[in-house]
């Protein structure tokens, strides 16, 4: 079963899930048929290439998510001055750990991938350098072995070195979505659509159109879940048709298989494939899958 669990590393992106930052360059990539061959490390340059920079993310992430979300911060990532701490050819070693976890992780090879963020941490731990988006992958990890309590340890750790954050606040969101804890799903949600959503640029973290959606269309879940239809039509109401996402036709979706009506949900999925790029539809589809009204895409 799918988790809509977003792990950019050094954003961060998803679900969601990769852009560049503050001009930080990453190492080269670890090629997939090299995974079990010994990596040589060589001097790295210290001036505009830090190495660990978007290591998980040139990776990919554990959900489709490559689009969501934009992140316009208030203050600088902490990335840089953590990454500051760590001797160059260290740096390296710390990359090609988190590149090689993104992998690991991707090909569903679990054990492996932590084992990998095990000895990234243990140089992270060293030098007393603390990477969220260390933790949040680790968190991600955890949550795709249903090692729930591990993956909440993992989360909050990244919240506690970053504060502002998005995707470890999502991650955590995310778990009570995926253990059917509705009220609290639509707490954590309503919060983050709270402070995140549709703020001016400059005034608070941004996220883009598309992730807020996401957001909301998975409180609209957390109320069918409860019984509460009108609450979560209220909600739908204000997705538009015309949008470069497909809240709007997944919500009524929504609406209908919370009255077993398959045939009419099914309707406006149907409709929604033939207006959205797949990768995007997953993304939304992921929710259904864990409510147990799709089995997958």
């Amino acid at each position: 079963m799918k988790i809509t669990i977003l792990t950019t590393v050094l954003t961060f992106s998803t679900s969601a899930l990769l852009f560049g930052q503050d001009g930080v360059e990453l190492a080269a990539e670890i090629e997939k048929d090299k995974l079990d061959q010994t990596t040589e490390i060589g001097e790295v340059e210290t001036v505009d290439n830090p190495d660990l920079a978007e290591a998980a993310d040139r990776a990919g992430n554990v959900a489709p998510s490559e689009k969501l979300p934009v992140i316009k911060r208030k203050t600088p990532d902490p990335t840089a001055a953590e990454l500051a701490k760590v001797p160059p050819t260290e740096r390296q070693v710390l990359s090609n750990h988190m590149q090689r976890a993104s992998v690991f992780v991707r090909g569903i090879r679990l054990q492996e991938a932590l084992d990998e963020l095990f000895q990234a941490e243990a140089v992270t731990s060293k030098y007393k350098a603390n990477f969220y988006q260390l933790y949040n992958l680790k968190g991600a990890v955890y949550t795709k072995m249903r090692e729930f309590e591990q993956s909440r340890t993992a989360f909050n750790r990244a919240i506690e070195i970053d504060p502002e954050s998005f995707h470890p606040q999502f991650n955590l969101a995310e778990l009570e979505f995926v253990e059917k804890n509705w009220v609290a799903a639509e707490k954590a949600f309503s919060a983050l659509v709270d402070r995140y959503g549709n703020k001016p640029l400059g005034e608070d973290l941004e996220i883009e159109l598309t992730t807020e959606r996401l957001m909301q269309f998975k409180i609209v879940i957390c109320m069918l879940m409860q019984g509460r239809e009108e609450d979560a039509l209220a909600i739908i109401k204000k997705f538009n048709y015309l949008e470069d996402n497909p809240a709007y036709y997944y919500g009524y979706a929504a609406v209908e298989f919370s009255k077993g009506n398959k045939e009419e949900a099914q309707t406006w999925l149907e409709s929604a494939k033939r207006i959205y790029d797949p990768s995007l539809l997953e993304v939304f589809v992921d929710s259904f899958v864990e409510v147990g009204w799709v089995e997958t895409l």
